[in-house]
């Protein structure tokens, strides 16, 4: 069930489809989970959240999904190019953001992510942040699954203008409210969660875990 505190605040959901997909070496957004193509799986895991789910990406590609699909603004630039494509259209002060190729991401994760935004004055983003030991995730920030308000658009446009395009490099000219593993944990949640299905052995490991 969702909490009154993120039920009242209204936000837009964007799923990134992704790039090249050069190691899975297929369109990992059109590949299937229980029947399901993933850019839809992680549409739903959004839906209940959020009062509109569009996807970022070729629309030649995504249109027959049945969702709105944002082309991007500028190509090759990687995932930060989607994030400036959503935070540019979008209507709504909050947006959740998040990549279409973690398999294992949970609506109940997002949710905590909004009940943060209702309960921290201040804020520009709400970014998850994985610590080392957490298995087979690499320590940082986790851009690809985070609210960020409208108003973080010029300092991801300047980085988009520059020459390392990242994501978390627009985070020091912004007030991030980083989610520790600590608190991840305390909600029972796991790190799973972050885990990229990146080749055809990580989208094989998924349909055995979520097809079971």
């Amino acid at each position: 069930m969702v909490s009154r505190a993120v039920s009242a605040l209204r936000a837009a959901g964007f799923v990134l489809t992704g790039g090249r997909s050069s190691r899975m070496g297929r369109d990992k957004a059109l590949l299937e989970l229980a029947g399901r193509p993933l850019a839809l799986r992680t549409a739903d895991t959004l839906r209940l959240l959020v009062d509109q789910v569009v996807l970022v990406g070729a629309p030649e590609r995504y249109a027959h999904l049945g969702l709105p699909v944002l082309a991007d603004r500028v190509a090759g630039k990687g995932p930060l190019a989607g994030m400036v494509t959503a935070l540019a259209a979008t209507a709504h002060e909050w947006n959740l953001v998040l990549a279409c190729d973690l398999p294992y991401m949970e609506t109940r994760a997002l949710e905590v992510l909004l009940h943060l935004v209702a309960s921290t004055p201040n804020v520009d983003a709400i970014v998850p942040r994985t610590e080392e030991g957490w298995p087979r995730l690499r320590r940082g920030w986790q851009p690809l699954c985070a609210v960020y308000h409208r108003r973080c658009l010029p300092a991801f446009e300047r980085v988009l203008d520059s020459d390392h395009p990242k994501i978390a490099r627009a985070f020091g000219d912004l007030r991030v409210r980083a989610v520790t593993a600590a608190e991840l944990e305390r909600f029972a949640l796991s790190a799973r969660m972050f885990k990229n299905m990146n080749t055809p052995e990580d989208y094989e490991e998924a349909r055995r875990t979520l097809e079971a």
